[in-house]
C-alpha cells in the first residue's frame, strides 16, 4: 500500500505524522520517535507527497521591507535586516524568501544546522519532503485565533502578528502579548485532558473556548491551504528531484540509458550529423535573437554580416564580433536552466537587458556571475517571486571590460 499524502510535524517534544488519502481524508494519525516512523513507512511504502511542518518555536517570521525593485545587493541584504530579531548569529541561519506584497517581503529564519538534520534524518528513512513550512504560518488567520495543546500555542491575529509560546511560559507572556485581546480570542483546544491542566482557570474563564474544529492539532493544520506560504525548499535546500513519483524518475532514467547507448554505438560519421545539427540550432537561435532586437528588418540573410554593420553604426566596431558575443550569452543562459522571455539591445549604451524566468532567485545570480567570469559586466536590475516561479532581469554590457 503506498502513501498518498503524509505530514509530519516536528516539533520539540517528539514527532507526530497524519496519513492523508486521496480525498484529503485522516487515514491514521501517531506519535513518536524517528524510529516509529520509519517503521510505519516501512508498512505502508514511500509515500507520493510529504510535507514537513516545523514548530513555530524554532522558526522565525519575519516581514522587512524592501525596495520596489529590488537588486542582488538587496537580496544580499535580507540578512542584516533580520539580525536585529535573531539571537543567534545570523550566518548560522538560512533565510527563506516568500510571498512579496508591493514593498513587504516575508522571510523565514531558521537554524541551519537543524534543518539540514531534519531533513537528514527523514532521507534516512526514505522521505523527501516537497513543501518545508512552518505550523504557525500554515494557521489561517481569517479571525483571530489561537490553537493550544498541551506542548504549545500558536496565536494568528488579523493584523498579521503570530507567535508560538511554550505551554510552560503561557500564563505569564500570554496576557501581555494580547493585551486587549484575551476576552474575546476564540481558542480550539486540542489537548487529550482538560483545558484547565494547560492555563489556570481564570485564564481560561478570559478567552473564548469553542468546540473543536478538527479532532487533532494536526489535522487543523492538513486542513489548510500551502498556496502562498513559505516553503523552505530552496536555495541549498532545494529538491534535486521535484518528480511528486518513482514512475517519472524511472521513466526519465530509461531515456537517459537509451540516449548514452545510442550514443555509444554511434560513428565517426555520425559525429558530423551533430556538428551539424548543432550549427543549425546555433544559426537558428542567432536569426531568433537578431530579430528580436531588429523586428523592422524582416528578411536578414547574411546575419555575421548584418550584426557586424548594425554594431559598426553603433559605435560598436572595435568591439566584439557579433558571432562572439552570441555565443557569449546563448550558451550561459542555455545551461542556466533559465528562460529567456524577452531581450531589449540599446544600440546608444551597447547593453542588453535579457527578461529571465526560472525556478529560484539563485539561477538569475548565478548567470550575472558566469557572465562576469567571461569578463562581461552583467547587472541584476529586479528579481521578484511570483508563486513558483521567479522572474528578473539582467543587463549586461556587449564590450568585455578589460
Amino acid at each position: 500500500m503506498a502513501l498518498d499524502r503524509l505530514i509530519v510535524h516536528w516539533r520539540k517534544g517528539g514527532l507526530r505524522w497524519l496519513l492523508l488519502d486521496e480525498f484529503e481524508s485522516a487515514v491514521r494519525e501517531d506519535i513518536g520517535e524517528l524510529s516509529d516512523l520509519e517503521s510505519f513507512v516501512d508498512s505502508f511504502g514511500i509515500p507520493d507527497d510529504v510535507v514537513l511542518l516545523l514548530s513555530g518555536e524554532q522558526v522565525l517570521l519575519k516581514t522587512i521591507e524592501v525596495p520596489p525593485k529590488p537588486t542582488k545587493a538587496i537580496l544580499d541584504a535580507v540578512p542584516y535586516l533580520v539580525e536585529e530579531s535573531l539571537a543567534c548569529d545570523v550566518f548560522d541561519c538560512f533565510i527563506a524568501i516568500g510571498q512579496r506584497r508591493g514593498n513587504a517581503l516575508d522571510v523565514g529564519v531558521v537554524d541551519k544546522t537543524q534543518l539540514m538534520d531534519c531533513l537528514a534524518a527523514l532521507s534516512h528513512i526514505g522521505l523527501d519532503p516537497q513543501f518545508v513550512g512552518v505550523d504557525l504560518e500554515v494557521v489561517g488567520a481569517e479571525d483571530n485565533v489561537m490553537l493550544l495543546d498541551e506542548e504549545s500555542a500558536l496565536v494568528a491575529l488579523t493584523d498579521g502578528t503570530r507567535f508560538a509560546l511554550p505551554a510552560q511560559h503561557l500564563p505569564q507572556q500570554l496576557p501581555v502579548l494580547l493585551r486587549g485581546l484575551m476576552e474575546r480570542l476564540p481558542v480550539n483546544f486540542f489537548g487529550d485532558g482538560p483545558p484547565e491542566h494547560v492555563l489556570p482557570t481564570e485564564t481560561m474563564s478570559m478567552l473564548d473556548l469553542e468546540a473543536r474544529s478538527h479532532p487533532t492539532l494536526l489535522t487543523y493544520l492538513a486542513a489548510q491551504a500551502l498556496d502562498g506560504r513559505i516553503n523552505f525548499r530552496q536555495g541549498e535546500f532545494a529538491r534535486v528531484d521535484a518528480n511528486k513519483t518513482a514512475q517519472g524518475w524511472f521513466k526519465r532514467l530509461g531515456f537517459a540509458a537509451g540516449l548514452v547507448l545510442a550514443v555509444t554505438m554511434l560513428s565517426v560519421g555520425s559525429q558530423g550529423i551533430y556538428l551539424a545539427s548543432q550549427s543549425s540550432e546555433l544559426e537558428a537561435e542567432a536569426r531568433a535573437l537578431y530579430t528580436a532586437i531588429y523586428p523592422n528588418d524582416r528578411n536578414p540573410r547574411d546575419l555575421n554580416r548584418r550584426w557586424r554593420s548594425r554594431l559598426n553604426d553603433s559605435g560598436q566596431g572595435t568591439g566584439l564580433s557579433a558571432g562572439q558575443w552570441l555565443n557569449a550569452i546563448s550558451r550561459p543562459i542555455s545551461q542556466s536552466g533559465l528562460q529567456l522571455d524577452n531581450l531589449n539591445y540599446n544600440a546608444g549604451r551597447g547593453d542588453l537587458v535579457l527578461q529571465l524566468s526560472g525556478q529560484r532567485s539563485d539561477q538569475i545570480m548565478s548567470l550575472a556571475k558566469t557572465f562576469g567570469e567571461l569578463g562581461y559586466a552583467a547587472e541584476i536590475g529586479t528579481i521578484s517571486q511570483e508563486r513558483n516561479q521567479v522572474r528578473g532581469s539582467l543587463r549586461m554590457q556587449l564590450e568585455p571590460s578589460l
